[in-house]
């Protein structure tokens, strides 16, 4: 996997599926592109898709003559825009084919929710794509534009996702039944970042089971279970907090007056909508399992506490008289002054007969704890 900075804003490590969104100065007028510091320069490539076959993607050296797109016509643009070093070919890309600078903006400075803008003929997309793997992958963000025959991506570097979907797609003939192609890849991008979820929820699931097999097993789990438990409720958190948007996207894509009139794209969308639904019960299934661990845990160790409390309870209970009859004869009043002054200290079987009675008291408080139950 790519290097990517492992810091916050305030210089704190960052787990590798979270890392600190770029964001716009406060004040800054609506619709302004500010480069990304550290960000590549944009590379612009351009993926032709006609009747016969989806050719190798092209670089658009020449910015001043990008590819026209004719949305009655048969031929497919996927352009695709990698980087945000320099805001001058996204300004370029955005005025050619009419993408308002508000959504530029927007596509420059993704945030954490899933959320889609009708612009008219365009629709827009802002999509958190959770990592592969929380371990050796980054979380990752691509912004996507679509109209008829026409599909634009803006990534801050270029995504596993859509590498993966182009490799998939060079080579091959589309689908001729599907007549609106643009909204078709939009669908199958969406589809594809749900997909996402099943695997990451099914790493958290099972490591849940394991967990919660070590605590039905262990009466007495330590820190390192508690460190895994913590961090499988954050990472559920954090699909949690990904994924609910994207219900209230694919439900209103369904809405939209560019997918009405494509019928063939409506049953792919209503299995969209079906494959959210399953991932959010999915993760609301972990989230409740983790809850469950958590105060299951906690009760442990709060049992464990209550049985170390009433052991050093007891000892201290049954300590009390010995130490009162210790410190009673550690007084050492002269017995010559008074016959009063412990006279029971001249006799021969003084030490003895003590000790014994401290022995029946603590035997017989044992005794008496133990008929109630306390011990």
């Amino acid at each position: 996997p790519e290097e990517f900075p492992m810091t916050s804003r305030t210089g704190k490590p960052l787990r590798p599926h979270r890392h600190a969104a770029p964001y716009l100065v406060p004040g800054a007028p609506p619709g302004t592109l500010t480069p990304i510091a550290g960000s590549a320069k944009p590379v612009i490539s351009i993926l032709t898709i006609n009747r016969d076959v989806t050719r190798p993607p092209e670089t658009a050296n020449d910015l001043n003559h990008l590819p026209h797109v004719d949305p009655d016509g048969h031929d497919m643009l996927w352009i695709r825009v990698t980087g945000f070093g320099d805001i001058s070919p996204i300004k370029t890309v955005g005025e050619t084919y009419g993408i308002p600078s508000l959504a530029l903006e927007d596509a420059m400075s993704p945030g954490w929710r899933a959320e889609m803008t009708d612009e008219g003929d365009w629709l827009f997309f802002v999509l958190p794509v959770p990592p592969a793997d929380f371990i050796t992958e980054k979380s990752e963000h691509l912004s996507l534009f679509f109209r008829r025959n026409l599909v634009i991506t803006f990534e801050e570097s270029p995504t596993l996702l859509i590498d993966r979907f182009w490799q998939q797609l060079i080579g091959h003939k589309p689908d001729e039944k599907i007549t609106h192609q643009a909204g078709y890849y939009a669908y199958r991008v969406i589809d594809t970042i749900i997909d996402r979820f099943f695997p990451l929820l099914d790493t958290e699931y099972n490591t849940l089971a394991d967990l919660e097999d070590a605590l039905d097993t262990d009466d007495n789990p330590g820190k390192k279970e508690l460190r895994q438990l913590h961090r499988t409720k954050r990472d559920i958190l954090y699909l949690k907090r990904v994924l609910f948007p994207y219900k209230e996207l694919g439900t209103a894509l369904r809405q939209r007056s560019q997918i009405e009139k494509s019928v063939e794209l409506k049953p792919y969308l209503k299995d969209l909508v079906e494959h959210i639904v399953q991932a959010e019960e999915f993760v609301n299934s972990c989230h409740e399992i983790a809850d469950s661990l958590s105060d299951i845990y906690q009760n442990i160790m709060s049992n464990k506490m209550n049985d170390i409390i009433r052991i050093l309870t007891i000892i201290s209970t049954i300590l009390m008289p010995l130490t009162f009859i210790a410190g009673l004869y550690g007084m050492n009043f002269n017995v010559s002054d008074s016959p009063w002054n412990m006279p029971e200290l001249h006799h021969p079987y003084g030490y003895p007969i003590t000790l014994l009675l401290m022995l029946a008291i603590a035997l017989g408080m044992i005794w008496f704890f133990k008929k109630k139950d306390w011990l």
